[in-house]
C-alpha cells in the first residue's frame, strides 16, 4: 500500500544526513553523529539502502571522534593530567570506533593503570633514575643536554626535590649554578626552589636571567612556565601593572599561544576589569581551533558577561560551553559554570533547562555538592509541576543534607508538603 509516512520519514532522514555531512566538512563530529543518529530513528521503516549509508557515515563519525579523543588523551597525560585522560579514553571506548582506535585506547590505559597501581605501592621511593625518566618527558632535547651534564649531584638535588626537601634540593642547584660554565634551563628550577624556600626576589633574578639567556627558538614550555611564575610573584606583591606586563610579554614571546592570553584574562575578570579580560578572549575566539576548541573561553566570556549583567550574553556562551563539552560525549559538566548557567536561566524563566543542568550535575563528579543539586533539582521540578520527579530528587537532597543545614531543612518541609498533597 502507497504510504505517505514512509516518503516523509525519507525525506526527513536525508534532510539530516545533509544537515550531518555539512558538520562532517566542519569536523564536527560529535553533533553530525546525533544527527545521523536521529535520522536512523527516523528511517526506522524506510529504504534500508539509506539506512546502511547513514550507519557507514555514523561509523566515519565515531572513527573520527575517536581519533580526536586518542590525541586529546596523549595532551592530557603530557600536561600530567591521568585522570581527565582516563575518562577522555573510556569515553572514547563508548562510541564505538574503529577496532585498531579501541585497542590502542585499551593499551594506554592499561599503561596508565600499572603506573598507577605502581604508584599505590607502599615501599621504596622510585629510584632517582626513574624519577628523572618521569620528568624527562616534558624536556626539550636541550634541556636534557643540559641537565645531563650536571651528573649525580643534579639527580640528588631532583630526588630532595620530590621528597619535599626544598631547602636540600636549593643547595644542591646553587652549587651546580656557582660552578656551572654558562647555565640556562637550570635557572628555572632554581627559581622554582627559590620559590619553594620563600625567596622570592632571587627567584625573581633567577627567571628573568633564564629568559635573558634562552634561545628564541628553545624551551617553549619552560618559558612560558617563567613568565606565569613571575607573574605569580608581581601578583603576590600586588603588583597589578607587573603582572599584565609579563604575561604580556609570554604573549609576544609565544605568539599563538593561548595560554597567556587565557591567564591574562582570568587575572582581569579576577580584578573586575570585565571589559578588557572580553577583548582579550575574542581574540583568542580567533585563535582557537576549530576541530577541538577550548571551551575554557565561552567559561571566561560568560563569568565576564554575568559580571557585567549581559545575562542573555552570558548564557549564550555558557550553553556553547555545554554544547561543545556533551558534541565530545562529556556529560560530567564544570560544577562552577554549569552551576551559574542554571542560576542565570532561572532567573529568565527557564526553569526547565536549569532542572536539566542540575540534573547532569547531581550524577556528576562534584559529589560534594550533590545534596545542592538534588534540591535546586527538586523545587524546580516542584515548580514545574513535576512533583513524583521533585519528591524523588527531595528526598536524595534530605538524605546528603539531612536536617541540620538551612537548604536540607527547606527540602524537608517541601517534601513533607508533597507527601501530604
Amino acid at each position: 500500500m502507497f504510504s505517505f509516512g514512509k516518503i516523509f520519514a525519507k525525506q526527513c532522514s536525508e534532510s539530516l544526513l545533509q544537515k550531518a555531512e555539512q558538520l562532517i566538512s566542519q569536523a564536527r563530529f560529535g553533533e553530525a553523529k546525533l544527527l545521523l543518529e536521529k535520522a536512523l530513528r527516523a528511517n526506522k521503516q524506510g529504504s534500508v539502502q539509506l539506512n546502511e549509508t547513514i550507519r557507514g557515515t555514523i561509523q566515519n563519525c565515531a572513527t573520527a571522534i575517536g581519533k580526536q579523543r586518542l590525541t586529546e588523551a596523549n595532551r592530557l597525560i603530557e600536561q600530567g593530567d591521568v585522570d581527565l585522560a582516563v575518562e577522555e579514553l573510556h569515553a572514547m571506548q563508548e562510541i564505538r570506533p574503529t577496532p585498531e582506535n579501541i585497542n590502542e585506547a585499551q593499551l594506554l590505559l592499561e599503561s596508565l593503570e600499572k603506573q598507577a597501581a605502581v604508584a599505590s605501592v607502599v615501599g621504596a621511593p622510585p629510584s632517582v633514575h626513574e624519577q628523572v625518566q618521569i620528568m624527562q618527558s616534558a624536556w626539550d632535547d636541550a634541556q636534557q643536554a643540559e641537565y645531563n651534564g650536571y651528573g649525580s649531584d643534579f639527580e640528588e638535588g631532583l630526588r630532595a626535590f620530590h621528597e619535599e626537601r626544598f631547602s636540600d634540593a636549593l643547595s644542591y642547584f646553587e652549587a651546580l649554578a656557582k660552578d656551572a660554565e654558562h647555565p640556562v634551563y637550570l635557572l628555572f628550577e632554581l627559581g622554582r626552589l627559590r620559590l619553594l624556600n620563600e625567596q622570592d626576589n632571587e627567584a625573581k633574578e633567577a627567571f628573568r636571567l633564564f629568559l635573558q639567556r634562552l634561545p628564541q627558538s628553545s624551551g617553549q614550555e619552560t618559558r612560558l612556565s617563567a613568565h606565569m611564575e613571575l607573574a605569580r610573584i608581581a601578583n603576590d606583591a600586588n603588583d597589578f601593572e607587573g603582572v599584565v606586563e609579563e604575561l604580556q610579554n609570554a604573549m609576544d614571546a609565544l605568539h599563538d599561544d593561548p595560554r597567556p592570553y587565557m591567564a591574562l584574562a582570568a587575572f582581569l575578570r579576577d580584578k573586575e576589569h570585565h571589559l578588557e579580560a572580553i577583548e582579550i578572549l575574542e581574540t583568542v575566539l580567533e585563535m582557537m581551533d576549530d576541530v577541538q576548541p577550548n571551551v575554557q573561553v565561552w567559561i571566561e566570556l560568560g563569568m565576564n558577561l554575568a559580571a557585567m549583567g549581559k545575562k542573555e550574553e552570558a548564557i549564550a556562551n555558557f550553553e556553547r560551553m555545554v554544547e561543545e563539552l556533551i558534541a565530545r560525549g562529556h556529560i560530567d559538566l564544570p560544577p562552577g559554570s554549569t552551576s551559574q548557567l542554571a542560576e542565570l536561566l532561572e532567573e529568565q524563566g527557564n526553569l526547565q533547562r536549569a532542572a536539566d543542568l542540575y540534573r547532569l550535575l547531581s550524577e556528576g563528579s562534584d559529589t560534594k555538592n550533590h545534596g545542592r543539586y538534588y534540591a535546586k533539582l527538586g523545587q524546580l521540578l516542584h515548580e514545574l509541576n513535576a512533583n513524583a520527579e521533585a519528591q524523588k530528587a527531595l528526598q536524595r537532597a534530605t538524605a546528603l543534607l539531612g536536617e541540620e543545614s538551612e537548604l536540607g531543612l527547606q527540602c524537608h518541609e517541601l517534601l513533607g508538603k508533597l507527601r501530604a498533597q
